[in-house]
């Protein structure tokens, strides 16, 4: 737990740094991903701190593709 609060601080200290870089320059667009995206990270870390289970992309796309494949298969586009 201790490792996850440290990353957190971290974290709002180089945003800290950036963000206000980036809106100075125009760039509210370019801020707003890097928090997005900062704040994800620190999400998954926190969660792989915790214990928790972070699911694989790869479950994702098995996911996705196999009605795909599934409805590609009954319409004979596409042979197994």
């Amino acid at each position: 737990m201790v490792l996850g609060i440290c990353l957190l601080a971290i974290s709002i200290f180089f945003a800290s740094i950036e963000v206000p870089k980036l809106r100075s320059k125009g760039s509210k667009g370019n801020a707003a991903v890097y928090l997005v995206l900062l704040g994800l990270g620190n999400l998954l870390v926190m969660l792989r701190v915790l214990g928790q289970p972070i699911p694989n992309p790869g479950d994702w796309m098995v996911l996705i593709m196999q009605p795909i494949t599934k409805l590609l298969l009954s319409m004979g586009l596409i042979k197994a």
